[in-house]
């Protein structure tokens, strides 16, 4: 994975973790537990109850889920806000323009295709665009669909990448405090957060993610997800013999409208989200109280995504 380094000073480190992901077909063996990448921390406990998990949540990190595109800001790189989780989470505009005005999110890790982190999205503020409000700003780094050689050049574009997302990505920024003893200087930014690569994969019309991160794949009713209700896990599935290949990131087979833009643990309960983009929508859903049950999190319109 490729991180981007700045010359700033750090006054500390937030770890994103995300756990790697074994996922198949009904007949493919996953009872090994799935390794810890180098470079990443260990987990939090597993939640065991609803209320452990509200304490967990509460105790998370603060982030700020945004859609970058690298013209969206008048022909530049831009960050639509689009979910906060602070600690809870919203989509409410007033609250994500407030946090891109005060610049609480100073940094975004703009997420590649693969996983990666294709570069880093220093914010100078907030500004409108078309109507959106965007966070603006200096981006370094590779765009979300190259390919990138060991010698660090763009080598080529992911034509899948392409075709599902038009070179747009998730983004995720670490909130901190606008003021007071414990903010940082306005005009200092902290270093990129440390972020490690998760993976799930769908067959058919079922999502399959180790959520829990016990080397057993969960399976969940796509078709249950997308229609906002709240699926339970499908232990007895039978896929016919398929299997799939685990990613960050993919393109649903039946329509390229609908695409998975990560895997990652974003409230740091050592539970992964997964986060998808369909058609203007981003969505984001997690287990945060059953490693059986997979709940819409967070919704938001996107208005910056290209056509």
């Amino acid at each position: 994975m490729t991180l981007f380094k700045t010359e700033m000073q750090m006054d500390f480190r937030i770890v994103i973790t995300l756990g790697l992901v074994a996922c198949g077909g009904a007949q493919k063996g996953t009872s090994e537990p799935a390794a810890t990448p180098a470079g990443t921390t260990a987990t939090e406990p597993l939640v065991a109850n609803t209320a452990s998990a509200s304490a967990a949540a509460a105790a998370g990190p603060s982030l700020l889920l945004g859609w970058y595109c690298p013209e969206s800001a008048a022909g530049r790189p831009g960050i639509e806000p689009a979910i906060a989780r602070d600690p809870i989470w919203t989509n409410d505009k007033a609250v994500l323009e407030r946090a891109i005005d005060a610049r609480r999110a100073k940094r975004f890790s703009v997420l590649g295709y693969l996983g990666q982190r294709a570069g880093n999205f220093a914010v100078a503020g907030g500004a409108t665009s078309g109507g959106t409000k965007l966070a603006i700003g200096s981006y370094l780094g590779a765009g979300p669909c190259d390919v990138v050689d060991s010698l660090g050049k763009v080598s080529s574009s992911n034509a899948e990448c392409v075709r599902a997302t038009r070179g747009c990505s998730l983004a995720v920024g670490v909130l901190e405090a606008a003021g007071g003893f414990r903010a940082r200087p306005y005009e200092e930014d902290p270093e990129a957060a440390i972020l490690a690569q998760g993976a799930a994969c769908e067959i058919g019309q079922n999502l399959v993610v180790d959520v829990d991160g016990d080397g057993k794949a969960e399976r969940f009713s796509l078709s249950e997800m997308f229609a906002g209700r709240v699926p339970v896990e499908l232990p007895l599935q039978d896929e016919g013999g398929r299997t799939c290949e685990s990613t960050f990131a993919a393109s649903l087979e039946s329509d390229f409208d609908i695409s998975r833009v990560g895997v990652l643990d974003l409230d740091g309960d050592g539970r992964s989200e997964v986060v998808y983009r369909q058609a203007n929508e981003l969505l984001v859903y997690g287990a945060p109280n059953s490693p059986a049950r997979m709940e819409l999190l967070g919704r938001a319109t996107l208005t910056s995504t290209p056509q």
